[in-house]
């Protein structure tokens, strides 16, 4: 008989319904020969195994199916069955997230300077402060200085730039009648004048000479007390000048006032 294989075998099989009384069971017939195809301990063996497969098979759909996160007790799965490098950022609590920050890192280069905004608009005018100190300023001098008939600075005095309130005073001996001194307070582009006869005899005689102005500088400025006679024999004494710094000032020119019962006036500059 020629060889025969097993897929020849199992190509000729059929399914019959009703036992067949002409072969024997596990028996093929094959060109009219009768062939035994398992002995009675392999086909239970198959069939185990067979039966085996399929229960297999069906458990594991199952688990596939029907196991969830309510079907795992808390707090049972650790680090080990999760795979490394798997879980995503959004797989955590909002809270397991905010502990995820790290620590600061090292301060970065200082930037290039941005361009320069606008100017703003200006602010509004703010309230006035109170007045500041008022600052004095003087200087004297009570040796006697010898006049003549040019003016000599007898006394002067530097002040920085501001408002000031100046006077001055001397006082003007004569030991001849008809002499008399005169004085001029200045600075800062005012004047003051005035004059004093001491005697009108032929014996020795004292008069007081005041002066008094008002200065607004911008910048520092020299005051100045000058004096002249018109003989030899006159000289000013207790010499003073003084000024007073102010924070405002106003000067201002008052008006003509008539002569009274046609009295004259006489200019003695």
């Amino acid at each position: 008989m020629a060889p025969v294989s097993l897929a020849d075998h199992f190509g000729s099989l059929r399914y019959h319904p009703v036992r067949s009384t002409l072969f024997p069971p596990n028996t093929i017939n094959h060109g009219g020969n009768t062939m035994k195809l398992f002995t009675q301990g392999r086909y239970a063996t198959v069939a185990s195994t067979a039966a085996l497969v399929i229960a297999l098979g069906g458990s594991s759909y199952a688990a596939a199916s029907l196991i969830s996160g309510q079907n795992i007790q808390d707090g049972t799965v650790t680090t080990a069955d999760v795979k490394n490098h798997n879980l995503k950022l959004k797989d955590f609590s909002s809270s397991a997230r905010s502990g995820l920050t790290g620590a600061p890192g090292a301060t970065g280069a200082t930037g290039p300077q941005g361009p320069q905004g606008v100017t703003g608009a200006q602010g509004i005018q703010g309230v006035q402060g109170p007045a500041g100190p008022s600052n004095g300023f003087s200087v004297f001098n009570d040796n006697a200085t010898a006049l003549t008939g040019t003016y000599k600075t007898v006394l002067s005095l530097t002040v920085p730039a501001g408002n000031y309130a100046v006077s001055s005073k001397a006082i003007a001996y004569g030991s001849t009648n008809g002499q008399y001194a005169e004085c001029t307070l200045g600075g800062g582009g005012s004047l003051d004048f005035s004059v004093a006869t001491p005697t009108t005899s032929a014996t020795f005689g004292y008069s007081m000479i005041s002066l008094q102005d008002v200065v607004t500088t911008g910048s520092t400025t020299t005051l100045t007390l000058a004096c002249a006679s018109n003989g030899t024999a006159t000289s000013v004494y207790w010499k003073k000048l003084t000024a007073v710094k102010l924070g405002s000032l106003s000067n201002i020119g008052g008006p003509n006032v008539s002569l009274v019962n046609g009295g004259s006036a006489v200019d003695p500059r």
